[in-house]
């Protein structure tokens, strides 16, 4: 098991998601949107991960407001995960240099940036699903 942080990013009055297409060995295509983060590395705080995870993945700095969803996934993806409300504070979004960009071996697929409307969040399958919730309730 391992446990990520995630972040809720909001960018002028939108949110910052990321669109992954994977296609899997057996030919299944999943096509998906999360939240930007990942795994938390020894001896890093949650803020800590967050802030680098953002700026791998987004080229952004970020400025954490604070937790708003302790999920625990071990039953679907041997993860314990922890959702924090952030605003984007600096930086060129888009600039990421995370192994997402540099690892194309590794890293199949698409993973593309994008800016969603609050209240656009409804049609997406935006995992996981308990955070999709969230913020279509409290968009």
């Amino acid at each position: 098991m391992h446990t990520s942080v995630r972040g809720i990013v909001n960018y002028n009055d939108k949110i910052v998601l990321i669109h992954r297409i994977k296609t899997k060995d057996d030919g299944a295509v999943r096509d998906y949107y999360v939240t930007p983060g990942g795994k938390i590395e020894e001896n890093e705080s949650h803020e800590e991960a967050l802030r680098r995870e953002i700026k791998e993945e987004l080229g952004i700095e970020i400025e954490i407001k604070g937790i708003c969803l302790e999920l625990d996934d071990r039953d679907y993806n041997d993860s314990f995960q922890y959702f924090y409300n952030c605003n984007y504070k600096d930086g060129e979004l888009g600039t990421g240099d995370g192994p997402e960009f540099t690892d194309k071996e590794n890293y199949k697929g698409v993973f593309e940036i994008v800016l969603v409307d609050k209240k656009e969040i409804s049609k997406l399958n935006l995992v996981p699903e308990k955070i999709k919730e969230i913020l279509v309730n409290n968009g």
